[in-house]
């Protein structure tokens, strides 16, 4: 360990200092008073964090010359001791008590002294003695010097005191006095803790113009991009992100990418969430999420093109994609239906440019037209899928079509189309039934009972609580099959009237 030597003037000095300093229990019995004054000063010169105790170390020293050597009880004491108040060791009670001992003694307080206190209170924040502090500062005519200033700041801030400390602050920077990196970085790391984003983005801009800008800043950054995109805060997430991408020095964890990600589809900010995914797929394989994170950036932004694009991205990549896929694409189309036409339009285009169209993108178009303008004004781009993506349509876009329709012959088309593009395997469930309750009477009415009568028995057999006798198909059926003398009624009526006698039972 190196220690500067200079600052001991004579040889004993400087060996009985050092042994002093480096000694875990140094005896002082046989060292004289001025040597343990030299230490002292030595460690006063900025040299507290050299040794691993210094508050032990300087309450020892500081005791042993009072009670040992008669020491008087002057200035050059209470500074030392009031400097050991900043160690955690420390207390604010501390400090009021040496306030009060000088008060006693008849002693007034040096700037150091004031200096000193202003110090601790960082380290053990208390408002009323900190005001005291300050007040004898201004009886004294003491100097309020930079770093009298940030610890009072700093102080605020610790007493939970934002908006004072912030106000300190400003004053400081506006005031163009040199504020040091490490008072930017805790007052940016504390309004971030506490969520006063908008406030911590200004910090660390100017934090960023600072003089001495190091690399703590590019450790402040990645932490602020955490926090940023973390709350969805776009003007924070985008000035970082900046900076990320502009400079190149910052390498994001993937999960703070995927923040940005959400933030930028958050805030339909198409750019940054195009950038946050490059980034990603330069670490490997997108995911389906973060793909559907740009479709909800693009669909925000009223860009159903852009999001068309980005599902085109994902069936090249091989990417399985779902109706949850387009909801937000879906959501952005029903608020505002002059997105349909533009929908229609990019379909088009993109299959006059030759590529095969997403099925989803098809799916959620007609969704949407069948949502807003009703089923019929669907028909035509339904009857286009093939042509458009090489593929049939599924069965979300035929659910979306049955349950929009009140055209029973358009109905009835469907019907069929439901009979041999939906596997007679699907397993039943009450979403179908809802299709079933609504396909079933517009077979019935347009006399195509074949179909009508495999719908009924598909939901006959599968239902096992029997609640088809509830739906509003059953009655109709009935009525028209006994009308026509289908024989196939029979059994409808045979086990709705073994229900009823079960029920009267």
């Amino acid at each position: 360990m190196g220690w500067p030597w200079a600052a001991f003037s004579k040889p004993r000095g400087n060996y009985e200092s050092f042994r002093l300093l480096q000694a875990e229990a140094p005896q002082l019995d046989t060292v004289p008073a001025e040597d343990i004054i030299k230490a002292l000063r030595f460690l006063r010169d900025g040299n507290y964090h050299k040794i691993p105790d210094p508050h032990d170390r300087i309450v020892q020293f500081i005791n042993f010359l009072i009670l040992k050597r008669n020491h008087p009880l002057d200035t050059f004491v209470y500074e030392c001791l009031m400097d050991v108040m900043a160690d955690p060791a420390g207390s604010a009670s501390g400090v009021r008590k040496l306030l009060n001992d000088m008060v006693e003694q008849g002693i007034a307080p040096t700037a150091d002294i004031c200096y000193s206190a202003l110090s601790a209170l960082t380290v053990h924040p208390d408002y009323t003695l900190r005001e005291t502090v300050i007040s004898l500062m201004s009886t004294y005519w003491h100097d309020m010097t930079v770093s009298a200033r940030q610890d009072i700041a700093i102080g605020m801030l610790r007493d939970g005191q934002h908006e004072l400390a912030l106000a300190k602050f400003t004053e400081m920077h506006e005031g163009q006095e040199k504020i040091e990196l490490w008072v930017y970085d805790i007052f940016i790391i504390e309004f971030g803790r506490m969520g006063f984003l908008d406030e911590m983005l200004q910090l660390l801009r100017q934090r960023k113009h600072a003089k001495g800008t190091d690399d703590a800043f590019r450790t402040l950054l990645i932490h602020a991009l955490d926090v940023f995109s973390g709350a969805y805060h776009e003007e924070g997430t985008s000035f970082v992100w900046e900076y990320v991408v502009t400079h190149r020095v910052l390498n994001p964890s993937n999960v703070a990418v995927e923040n940005v990600l959400a933030t930028a589809a958050h805030h339909a900010n198409t750019n940054l969430a195009s950038e946050a995914l490059d980034i990603l797929s330069t670490r490997g394989k997108v995911s389906i999420h973060q793909y559907e994170a740009l479709v909800d950036a693009f669909a925000a932004a009223e860009d159903v093109v852009g999001a068309f694009g980005v599902l085109a991205i994902m069936e090249r990549s091989g990417s399985s994609i779902q109706r949850g896929s387009t909801r937000s694409v879906y959501q952005a189309m029903k608020k505002n239906p002059w997105l349909i036409t533009e929908a229609s339009d990019a379909l088009g285009k993109m299959g006059e440019d030759g590529g095969e169209v997403p099925l989803q993108a098809i799916s959620v178009t007609i969704e949407a037209v069948a949502k807003v303008r009703g089923t019929q004004a669907a028909m035509a781009l339904y009857h286009e899928t093939f042509a458009l993506s090489g593929k049939q349509p599924d069965y979300d876009m035929l659910r979306q079509l049955v349950l929009n329709c009140n055209d029973t012959e358009t109905m009835w088309s469907l019907a069929k189309d439901y009979g041999v593009m939906v596997s007679k395997d699907k397993q039943f469930d009450q979403d179908e039934a809802a299709l079933y309750d609504r396909m079933i009477p517009a077979c019935t009415q347009m006399g195509d009972f074949d179909r009508a009568f495999e719908f009924a028995e598909k939901i006959m057999t599968q239902d096992g609580e029997k609640m088809w006798r509830l739906q509003s198909w059953v009655i109709p059926l009935i009525e028209q099959a006994v009308a026509s003398k289908d024989q196939r009624v029979w059994p409808i009526i045979d086990e709705m009237t073994k229900e009823e006698n079960n029920d009267r039972q």
